[in-house]
């Protein structure tokens, strides 16, 4: 696929793939990871661009490596994940968080899979997330029409 202007990653919704484009005035597709089997809602960059998170709605996040297009590790609560962040930190480059369709904000440990803490507060599906004072806190939107403000 070629073309003229600026293109990021975006997903093909047909195959549950991701689509990488190179930013430049042509663009070219990059790569094309497949291993989500519904569609992906979501995706976020770690600070350095290696690796990349993918939220699906086949309940999975996958946490890709950017140059290989291998999926390095899975992660499910059994719930859809609405978002994505990982913590923009860099000694907590292994941390994420995710937004689900069961209200709920999960954060994991990419290192381990384990989830280290859950935040339960809002009363509909989580839609965004976004680090805020010094990535001490973050915003969460909901379904319910809320914005919440957490500690991190």
């Amino acid at each position: 696929m070629t073309g003229s202007g600026i293109r990021g990653p975006r997903q093909n919704n047909r195959t549950g793939g991701i689509c990488a484009y190179v930013i430049c005035k042509c663009f070219s597709l990059v790569s094309l990871p497949s291993g989500h089997s519904k569609a992906v809602r979501d995706i976020c960059f770690n600070n350095t661009g290696t690796q990349y998170m993918s939220a699906a709605y086949d309940r999975y996040l996958k946490l890709w490596d950017t140059e290989t297009g291998q999926c390095i590790s899975r992660f499910t609560n059994r719930k859809v994940p609405y978002c994505v962040k990982f913590n923009p930190d860099e000694d907590k480059q292994n941390l994420f968080v995710a937004g689900m369709s069961d209200k709920k904000i999960v954060q994991w440990d990419a290192r381990t899979g384990e989830v280290v803490q859950e935040y339960d507060r809002h009363l509909g599906a989580v839609n965004t997330i976004t680090f805020v004072d010094e990535n001490r806190r973050f915003v969460s939107t909901s379904d319910d029409k809320s914005l919440r403000v957490w500690e991190w």
